[in-house]
């Protein structure tokens, strides 16, 4: 925990929210926000591909686990409602005994809790006593933490490269189908002419013709 004074003012810093997508990654969810804060945006889909998390989710232990395997050093507390103001933040809290939310800050009876499940949502005292277990995890960078650009979303052009001659094979393909499209439209019609009219009359040139 920490006092007044040693409150440190993250202006140019913010919290994103990160929703979960399985019941069982909220700790999961709640580490990408921590360390993205921190300036390394390593995103729930590389946390969960590196820690594939079981059916019933993470429990403090292996949270804390987790957290120092990218950088994070964490330490669990365990704080009365009113101390939430003090506490660095973002923290992870221990929420309904089964569920993980980030606090995002703390003070004058509001608190603003992102919760993985819901998104982000403004509580009062009496809102965070029904759901808070009195568990606090704080983190904090260590000596080996690295900090990571967010990563760039990869393009179809990127995969494929550049194609040439796109643009003339498209324009082939296109006169080919219409080619095929007449052809297709008009089968029908020389068949009926050449029976209601080429065999009954006889006409061997318009036979030949069609």
């Amino acid at each position: 925990m920490r006092g007044i004074g040693d409150v440190h003012f993250g202006w140019f810093r913010r919290v994103p929210c990160v929703l979960q997508s399985e019941v069982a990654e909220c700790g999961l969810a709640c580490l990408a926000m921590i360390s993205a804060y921190h300036g390394a945006d390593i995103g729930i889909s590389e946390l969960r591909r590196r820690f594939p998390s079981s059916l019933r989710g993470l429990n403090g232990v292996q949270l804390i686990e987790i957290a120092s395997q990218i950088g994070l050093v964490g330490r669990p507390l365990r704080a009365e409602l009113a101390a939430l103001q003090f506490v660095s933040t973002p923290a992870i809290l221990h929420w309904d005994f089964q569920h993980f939310v980030v606090l995002k800050s703390a003070g004058n009876d509001r608190f603003k809790i992102l919760d993985p499940a819901s998104g982000e949502k403004v509580l009062s005292s009496q809102d965070i006593s029904r759901h808070f277990t009195g568990i606090v995890f704080e983190f904090e960078p260590s000596l080996e933490f690295r900090s990571q650009a967010p990563r760039k979303r990869i393009a179809l052009h990127d995969v494929i490269g550049r194609v040439t001659g796109l643009r003339g094979s498209l324009v082939r393909v296109f006169l080919l189908a219409m080619v095929m499209e007449v052809f297709g439209i008009a089968g029908p019609f020389l068949t009926q002419w050449l029976i209601d009219d080429a065999l009954v009359s006889v006409d061997r040139d318009l036979v030949k013709t069609i």
